[in-house]
């Protein structure tokens, strides 16, 4: 099967497919407004809609945003009937070779949390990503009448050069959820262990 990535640019009739698969795919305090994301693609050249094909059809998209010192995945869903062939694990993968010698960044479930966020984990890690599991991290609501979230973070990089957890944290909060000072969500950087 060949896995292929491209640009929503160039495929905006797409637009109802993928927004259908966003609200499945994610709970809704999970989940940017739909309009936000369709700001950020017109005005923000930070900020990617990236779709995946399968042998030239619709499978999927990842969302993610690229700063100085790293990228970060916001989210990535894979359409339903096609999960299972190995189209996400593919997609990863051409997605981080294809990217700036950067590190990525990505939020997941707690590994604690259940089976699915287990199995999530494990695939990311099947990918190359490592689990800072011991790292304090919130991801701050999407809107005011949505709870923040705990969640962990994972990193994949080709080197141990990377700016600190708590940069990058920081800037994640500030840059894609506006919040301007990560003290009023409590984090606290603690040590991950060797180079994280």
């Amino acid at each position: 099967m060949e896995i292929t990535l491209s640009d929503i640019s160039t495929h905006r009739e797409l637009l109802d497919s993928i927004k259908q698969l966003y609200f499945e795919a994610f709970p809704i305090e999970e989940r940017r407004p739909w309009e936000s994301i369709m700001r950020l693609i017109s005005t923000n050249n930070r900020y990617n809609l990236t779709l995946i094909f399968a042998d030239n059809e619709f499978a999927g998209f990842i969302t993610s945003w690229i700063f100085t010192d790293f990228i970060y995945i916001e989210h990535f869903a894979i359409v339903s009937d096609k999960r299972g062939y190995g189209i996400g694990a593919q997609a990863i993968s051409t997605f981080t070779h294809s990217q700036p010698q950067l590190p990525i960044i990505l939020e997941a479930e707690p590994i604690d949390t259940s089976a699915i966020a287990r199995r999530r984990i494990e695939f990311y890690q099947r990918q190359g990503f490592q689990l800072c599991s011991d790292f304090d991290y919130t991801q701050p609501p999407y809107s005011p009448t949505l709870p923040a979230v705990k969640l962990s973070l994972m990193i994949y990089s080709s080197s141990n050069d990377y700016p600190p957890l708590q940069s990058i944290a920081t800037e994640i909060h500030h840059s894609v959820y506006g919040i301007t000072h990560a003290n009023t969500l409590n984090l606290l950087p603690i040590d991950c262990g060797g180079d994280l």
